[in-house]
């Protein structure tokens, strides 16, 4: 597939705002109170991330779906276990002796169960989500070239709805989180229509996707709010779920808008554009070392989320970035991220 700068583009939008979500988290999630100075600032702040986590599997659909896989899925394989499985053994070790080094002990009898579900640290499960579902893409791919494409959204909905009503399930019954083996499974509603959009031009301007994704989010903080304020036995926070239908409408808005820009408007930032994408993975995978260092040292976002979540999420982008660059620079270091 010939380099794209629009997808480029998203994924570097997407991984800022995967940062955007965690420091804001910190001012959302903790005490939630309508009545707690700053909390819907936070959660208006918040409501604007929640789109990032979905994006990723769309581009991952859309830049793997593009071809055949189920035609060779050695070769697949192959190349997919050489860029994920060492990052995935590393990282996770990696963090667990982190939490030694913030905590000075480790229990190891229930450390299985977070690893189990794919949460060896906080962001890890997207990891172990997204492997999973690479040793599932070409039976997806298998699938999709039996089904006619206009039955194929229909699909895709059809896994993310159940993927709500599964959360839904598990919050209202505190049924504990599913293994990382099945967790991916509601997601590839997300990689279906990324495979399936990207085959498909936009019909609308910028502008349109752009007024959409910001109703979206607004519409993601409301119903944040209004659960919160209803307290009828429902978490405030399902709002938020990747599987919520705003963000899923945000994460589309998203995908379809940075697909609308004209290409010529993208050539001149396009070198910069791909080695800012090329480095996505690896400030995914360290930026929890800045976030966990500022907290450390007293941060509190709390505080005055209107500025202290743009900013802290703006250098903690740029350290990452740059320790992402540092270990890209470095052939031993280069398979990590």
């Amino acid at each position: 597939m010939q380099r794209n700068s629009a997808l480029d583009l998203l994924r570097v939008a997407a991984i800022f705002a995967v940062i955007w979500l965690h420091v804001s988290a910190v001012a959302v999630i903790p005490g939630a109170a309508l009545e707690r100075p700053g909390w819907l600032i936070a959660d208006l702040l918040a409501a604007f991330s929640r789109w990032s986590v979905p994006a990723f599997v769309l581009l991952s659909g859309a830049l793997l779906l593009d071809r055949p896989l189920h035609a060779d899925p050695r070769t697949f394989y192959r190349k997919r276990a050489r860029r994920i499985l060492l990052p995935l053994l590393f990282w996770t070790v990696f963090y667990i002796l982190w939490i030694f080094l913030n905590q000075r002990s480790i229990d190891f009898t229930p450390l299985w169960q977070p690893i189990l579900q794919g949460r060896a640290y906080y962001h890890l499960w997207f990891l172990y989500m997204t492997t999973c579902l690479s040793l599932a893409a070409p039976g997806i791919s298998w699938l999709l070239s039996r089904i006619r494409p206009a039955w194929q959204p229909l699909l895709a909905v059809v896994l993310l709805a159940g993927g709500m009503a599964d959360v839904v399930w598990r919050r209202v019954t505190g049924t504990p989180d599913p293994y990382f083996i099945t967790q991916w499974i509601p997601y590839t509603g997300y990689f279906i229509l990324g495979g399936w959009l990207m085959q498909r031009k936009p019909r609308y301007s910028p502008g349109v996707y752009a007024t959409i994704f910001v109703l979206a989010s607004l519409l993601t903080a409301a119903g944040a709010a209004g659960l919160l304020a209803a307290g009828r036995g429902l978490r405030w926070d399902l709002a938020f779920e990747y599987f919520s239908p705003p963000v899923a409408l945000a994460a589309l808005a998203a995908f379809r808008g940075c697909q609308s820009l004209q290409s010529t408007a993208l050539e001149k930032h396009a070198a910069r554009l791909r080695k800012l994408a090329n480095l996505s993975f690896g400030v995914y995978l360290v930026h929890p070392i800045f976030l966990d260092l500022a907290l450390k040292f007293g941060l509190r976002v709390e505080a005055a989320p209107l500025l202290l979540i743009p900013l802290v999420s703006i250098i903690l982008f740029t350290l990452s970035l740059g320790l992402a660059a540092a270990l890209a620079a470095h052939p031993l270091t280069r398979q990590l991220i």
